[in-house]
């Protein structure tokens, strides 16, 4: 788990492209056991939605899927006060607030009712996980230097599915304590 956690978003990236050239680009879930939102049922008000107080407020009564719609919301709107909010406090913390992101946009989030083993490991440290698949689209603002960022090999592949662990330990809020594929 230490491991994954200091590899960060270039463990993302690569793991992304390989998880598309070994899977393909299917539309089939990972899981037909599963629980499908649709992502237009946004967990945040109008008007808060360009308050980073507010949200940072609402995470401490945040469902999961809600944590989820944040982090992605931290990274369109340039708040990595909320990015790392989301994030279990051992898991590597962002220190951009990415500037060349136009909108990560949450398309659908779908709960595993029965995720894959592998996912499995955080089950051993936290008395709550629940698992997630999320399908996003990056886009990118023009006009920035995007060739030496990890987020353009995101940004060109449209629409792609991250796995969500979430996790809350005794009296605690729920954390994301690992994303990616």
């Amino acid at each position: 788990m230490k491991k994954r956690i200091k590899l960060g978003i270039l463990l993302f990236i690569i793991a992304t492209t390989l998880s598309l050239i070994l899977l393909g680009c299917s539309q089939e879930p990972f899981n037909n056991n599963v629980r499908e939102n649709k992502a237009k049922e946004q967990p945040i008000s109008k008007e808060s939605l360009q308050n980073p107080e507010i949200i940072l407020e609402s995470l401490k009564s945040a469902s999961p899927e809600e944590v989820i719609q944040a982090f992605f919301w931290g990274h369109s709107n340039h708040s990595k006060e909320v990015v790392n909010a989301t994030l279990y406090h051992e898991y590597e913390k962002i220190n951009s607030d990415y500037p060349e992101i136009k909108q990560w946009e949450v398309l659908q989030i779908t709960k595993l009712l029965n995720p894959p083993e592998w996912l499995k490991d955080s089950e051993k440290q936290f008395n709550q996980v629940e698992y997630f698949k999320v399908k996003h689209r990056l886009t990118l603002n023009p006009g920035y230097d995007l060739s030496n960022t990890q987020l353009v090999e995101i940004a060109e592949r449209g629409e792609i599915e991250w796995y969500f662990v979430l996790a809350k330990e005794k009296e605690s809020r729920w954390f994301i304590v690992y994303y990616g594929n």
